[in-house]
C-alpha cells in the first residue's frame, strides 16, 4: 500500500474527524467536494486526523498534571485511542445514511487492521442490521465487504490479522507499515512471519495493491 500510494493512480486522501470541520452535506457525501468520476475510479483513503475543540474539550481535556502536554493533546486523542474510534464512526456514517447506495463503485481504504471493526463487527451488524434493513440496499454487513479496503499499519499483531480475516475477505487486506510512524523493518519482519497460506500472504502483501491501485510489484 506505501508503495501504491506513492506510485499509483493516485488516492483521495481525506483526513477525519470530518464533521465539524467540513459542510454536513460533504461529510455524508465524500465525492461532493471533487469530481464525479473520482468517486467511482479512485479509492478514498480515510486517516485519522486530531479531534475539534468541542470534542477535544468534552473527551480529552482536563487529564492529571502529571501527564503532559503531549499525552493529551496527541497520543490519547490521537494515535493512543481517539484516532481509531473517529474513523471507524465515519465509516457506519457514511453506510447508514446510504452514501454507498448511491455510488456503489466507491472504494474506501481504512488502516490500522481496520480501525476497530474486527471486534466489534459482530455488535455492529447485529445491532444495526434490523434497524437498517428496511432504508439500505444491502445488509449492513456487505457494504464493509464490498466497500472498503483494510490495512495492517502499524497494527502487527497476528491475533488482529486472523480476527480481521474472520470478517473481510483476504482479497480486501494490503500489508502496510504506517511509515514513517512506524518501524518499516519491525513491519515486514512481522509480517513475513504470520502464519497464513502462501497464496494469502501474497495477496495481503502486494497482490491486492496491484489490484486496486493498477500497479505492477
Amino acid at each position: 500500500l506505501d508503495r501504491g500510494l506513492l506510485r499509483g493512480p493516485p488516492a483521495l486522501r481525506i483526513k477525519v474527524p470530518l464533521a465539524a470541520r467540513v459542510h454536513q452535506a460533504q461529510c455524508l457525501n465524500p465525492t461532493a467536494a471533487c469530481p464525479a468520476k473520482w468517486g467511482a475510479l479512485q479509492p478514498i483513503y480515510i486517516h485519522p486526523g486530531y479531534p475539534p475543540e468541542v470534542v477535544f474539550d468534552i473527551y480529552y481535556r482536563f487529564m492529571r498534571p502529571e501527564y503532559n502536554k503531549e499525552y493529551q493533546d496527541y497520543i490519547f486523542s490521537g494515535s493512543g485511542y481517539g484516532w481509531h474510534q473517529e474513523v471507524l464512526i465515519q465509516c457506519i456514517r457514511m453506510i447508514m445514511t446510504g452514501v454507498f447506495d448511491r455510488f456503489p463503485n466507491l472504494q474506501i481504504i481504512i488502516g490500522h487492521m481496520g480501525e476497530g471493526l474486527p471486534f466489534f463487527y459482530e455488535r455492529i451488524v447485529g445491532d444495526m442490521g434490523e434497524v437498517t434493513e428496511d432504508s439500505l440496499n444491502k445488509p449492513i454487513g456487505q457494504y464493509f465487504s464490498d466497500n472498503f479496503w483494510y490495512t495492517t499499519s502499524a497494527f502487527f499483531q497476528d491475533e488482529l490479522l486472523h480476527l480481521l480475516l474472520r470478517y473481510i475477505s483476504v482479497d480486501r487486506v494490503m500489508f502496510a507499515t504506517d511509515y514513517p510512524f512506524a518501524d518499516m523493518k519491525a513491519g515486514t519482519d512481522w509480517f513475513r512471519a504470520v502464519d497464513l497460506p502462501r497464496e494469502a500472504k501474497e495477496k495481503i502483501a502486494y497482490r491486492n495493491a496491484e489490484k486496486l491501485f493498477g500497479i505492477k510489484v
